[in-house]
């Protein structure tokens, strides 16, 4: 992924989960990719929104949804999060 990437981590992160939640799956993973080569500089809390939608893409639903318990007990108003939670489990 370049580094000039016009989209920040986590409005990739939401376009993956948007495809994926359209059962378009390649494009998922391919904005998932994306959203994990933008997110290796940008704070924990968007890190860490970019590994759950990961794991949700990938079929890790428990896993996603444990991380996502986590991180909501700290950011409480992350919708994103939120949505993924609610979708695995």
């Amino acid at each position: 992924m370049p580094d000039d990437d016009p989209l920040s981590a986590h409005e990739l992160a939401v376009l993956a989960w948007e495809a994926y939640t359209r059962n378009q799956v390649a494009d998922a993973a391919r904005l998932a990719s994306r959203a994990s080569g933008a997110a290796v500089s940008c704070p924990r809390r968007d890190r860490q929104e970019v590994e759950l939608v990961c794991l949700a893409i990938a079929g890790e639903s428990a896993r996603a949804y444990g991380l996502a318990s986590d991180h909501l007990g700290e950011f409480p108003h992350d919708d994103l999060v939120r949505r993924v939670k609610d979708a695995s489990q």
